[in-house]
């Protein structure tokens, strides 16, 4: 039988697997992980709790900022119909450092609570993760161990067993003692982390008060505008209050103080920042940067390029015609161009028109020039002309001589509001706020933005105002008769005058030479000598020093206001244009002033008496006049002369009152219990623009039809219009009867 072979066992080949190593190795690993997010810790990068929490407090801010301005301007462009009257100081005060205090405050105890919130997270979450990544190195290093000494056992023999238990068991020590060092240093880093946490929140705290010293400083600077927009808020916070007296009522004792204060508070928000805003900036700003100048800067301009154009092409005969947009159109579509176009800024300063700056400045003045145009031309023409001429035999004669000349036609034109707000891309929105800050309801606000006038005592002024601007003065002397041009300030005073009705009803003549409308007013012995203070309205007479003060009129024009001792005047014909201009009052060449009755009128008699007296002061016609009065004589008379103009009456749970029988709530706070002459006044401020607006129901009668129509005509059309009872087919003729009535009794 043969041996069997064997082979020798080799000691020492047998090639066994660390598991040891292994588990030190990963544990090695776990340690350079849990040392990493302790350093992220530190290191607060953006996916930390630290840079979590400050980048939601950041972008939480920023939206709600964004979407209050989106709501805010919502809310003005839906309510911004309802914009009336000015709010006093003492409540401006309050809400002031109501605001300041509130935004600071509430800014630092947000930020700190956050910043404490996040860092003590980070912290705690820290320290779990660092025990468990211990706990489980731990286990790790036993689990492992054991399962070598086992696997070691099986697979070698005893010698092998000796050597794995010994190699093991030493290798298990150490990485129970790595694992105690990594805990260690794990704990050690998690307290760092903490520290890190609580210097970052420090310094979120101390960004956090920063951030509300600039609230505070932004408040201050929004006082200011907030000040400037009190002027408008007079008419909304009295319509506001018109309107919420019952459930004042209903909540007087739950504290209907902080609701009014909250009202206001969002108010001013509301109106500083929406188009409206551009009424406000008439007192929001100062020095270089007011509309006043902005808008004397860019008009000079225009008339530079006039000048120029005039220079650079010489000229035997001139001819200027055509009209520049009126300035309110122009900073209308500026308004909503600039404020409803971009809805969500990231800074409302971006679309406030309330402040002006040099960039706002040069956003009005190019969109001037692309509605304003000046275009010019030269034509050749032949004229006969008288020259002296040497004869052959030394004499000198006069004979006739075609010579060439050359004719500079300058024609300025614009683009009407409706093609503008088409080009711009206007939304029906948009057109519609443009329509709306351009209703007649809005004329005050537009004199003193525009011109500085807070009121006036007659139309001529506001009618003077609107032809700003105009060249060649065409409108006015084609209006007058001539067939060409002449010198046309008297044209212009008289047109204007036309338009108020006051030239039909011989307020103000209609004269074409200066000294026919010095010797109108001297014979009705309305004269005021050029050393006196004028006042709004009354026609201004000049004597230039240039020809010798002779005491002959030389140019007339119209007082537009008079403030600290200066004399504003619209003058047509003032360079060829109608200018705004300016002179010291008693300036020695001004000849004089005419003044009509529409100026400083008292009136005495019983109430229709005094009425009739208002009513022509104004410069209406005895048939307007009585037509009126023949409304009131219904309206508060019972069909009698007798006019109980302070009777209240009451219709379907609303309060009307006075001698038109005025709902009160819809006018001014206060009306109740207004005089004669304040009524009056109120009638005249308002019938324009209810013409304007309710026309259609007369037979689209304008307010210049109104005013030449005669008696019975004038009852039925202001009972229509103005009146709007309903009942026209039993009003009309009990009206106009009354009309005759009030005719037959003062038309003399």
């Amino acid at each position: 039988m043969a041996d069997i072979k064997t082979r020798d066992t080799v000691k020492g080949t047998i090639r066994t697997l660390d598991k040891g190593r292994i588990a030190a190795s990963r544990m090695k690993q776990a340690y350079i992980q849990t040392k990493d997010k302790a350093e992220h810790s530190v290191e607060a990068e953006e996916h930390s709790e630290t840079e979590y929490a400050s980048d939601r407090m950041e972008s939480g801010t920023k939206r709600v900022t964004e979407e209050t301005v989106h709501q805010t301007k919502k809310a003005v462009h839906k309510g911004a119909e309802k914009v009336k009257d000015k709010v006093e100081q003492k409540i401006e005060n309050r809400v002031k450092k109501k605001v300041e205090n509130s935004a600071e405050n509430t800014v630092k105890n947000s930020a700190e609570r956050a910043s404490k919130n996040a860092a003590k997270k980070s912290a705690e979450k820290s320290i779990r993760a660092t025990n468990s990544a211990g706990r489980k190195s731990i286990r790790t290093v036993e689990k492992s161990s054991a399962k070598t000494v086992k696997q070691s056992a099986r697979s070698a023999g005893k010698a092998t067993v000796k050597t794995a238990q010994k190699g093991t068991v030493k290798t298990v020590k150490t990485s129970v003692k790595t694992a105690e060092k990594t805990s260690k240093a794990a704990i050690k880093t998690t307290k760092q982390a903490a520290k890190a946490a609580q210097r970052s929140a420090k310094a979120a705290a101390k960004a956090a008060q920063k951030a509300a010293k600039a609230a505070q400083q932004a408040a201050k600077l929004a006082a200011k505008a907030a000040k400037a927009a009190i002027q408008l808020l007079i008419k909304i916070i009295k319509a506001i209050i018109a309107a919420l007296q019952k459930l004042i009522s209903a909540i007087i004792a739950g504290g209907w103080v902080s609701v009014v204060v909250i009202l206001v508070i969002c108010l001013i928000a509301l109106l500083c920042w929406s188009v409206y805003g551009l009424f406000a900036s008439a007192k929001a700003n100062d020095g270089e940067y007011t509309m006043h100048n902005i808008i004397t800067r860019i008009n000079n301009e225009f008339n530079e390029k006039i000048t120029d154009i005039k220079t650079d092409n010489p000229h035997d005969k001139l001819e200027m015609s055509g009209s520049k947009a009126e300035w309110k159109e122009v900073l209308a579509v500026y308004a909503v161009a600039y404020n409803m176009t971009n809805t969500h800024p990231a800074n409302p300063d971006e679309v406030q028109v309330i402040t002006l700056d040099e960039s706002k400045e040069e956003y009005i003045r190019n969109l001037f020039w692309e509605i304003n145009k000046i275009d010019h031309r030269i034509e050749t023409y032949t004229e006969t002309e008288q020259v002296e001429e040497k004869q052959k035999d030394g004499n000198v004669k006069k004979v006739n001589k075609q010579v060439q000349k050359k004719a500079l036609y300058i024609t300025v034109s614009h683009v009407d509001l409706e093609t503008i707000m088409t080009n711009k891309g206007f939304t029906a929105e948009q057109k519609k706020m443009c329509r709306q800050l351009l209703s007649d309801e809005n004329n005050d606000l537009w004199r003193e933005l525009l011109h500085g006038v807070t009121g006036s005592n007659s139309d001529i002024v506001l009618i003077a105002q609107e032809q700003l601007g105009n060249v060649g003065g065409k409108p006015y002397w084609s209006w007058y008769g001539f067939s060409s041009r002449v010198e046309w300030c008297c044209c212009f005073v008289s047109w204007c005058a036309n338009e108020c009705g006051y030239i039909e009803s011989g307020t103000i003549p209609m004269y074409s030479v200066v000294d026919t409308g010095v010797d109108w007013f001297k014979s009705k012995d309305q004269w005021l000598d050029g050393s006196e203070e004028p006042e709004a309205g009354m026609i201004i007479f000049f004597d230039w020093a240039s020809d010798g003060l002779d005491g002959s009129g030389d140019h007339t024009g119209i007082v537009e206001k008079v403030e600290g001792g200066t004399v504003y005047t619209i003058e047509g014909n003032s360079g060829d244009k109608v200018c705004e201009n300016q002179y010291s009052i008693g300036n020695k060449e001004i000849l004089g002033y005419g003044y009509y009755s529409g100026n400083n009128t008292v009136a005495t008699g019983d109430a229709a008496q005094q009425v009739w007296t208002y009513l022509k002061s104004y410069g209406y016609s005895d048939s307007v006049a009585a037509g009126i009065i023949g409304n009131m004589m219904r309206e508060c008379g019972g069909d009698t002369l007798n006019l109980d103009w302070n009777i209240i009456g009451h219709y379907n749970g609303d309060e009307f009152y006075g001698l038109c029988q005025w709902c009160l709530r819809y006018t001014p706070s206060g009306f109740k219990g207004s005089t004669i002459k304040e009524q009056c006044e109120y009638l005249q401020k308002t019938i324009k623009s209810e013409f304007a607006n309710y026309g259609g129901n007369y037979n689209g009668i304008t307010y210049s039809q109104f005013l030449k129509s005669d008696t019975r005509t004038a009852a039925i059309a202001f009972e229509r219009v103005y009146e709007r009872c309903g009942d026209y087919s039993n009003e009309d003729s009990r009206r106009a009867n009354n009309a005759e009535k009030a005719y037959n009794k003062f038309h003399k």
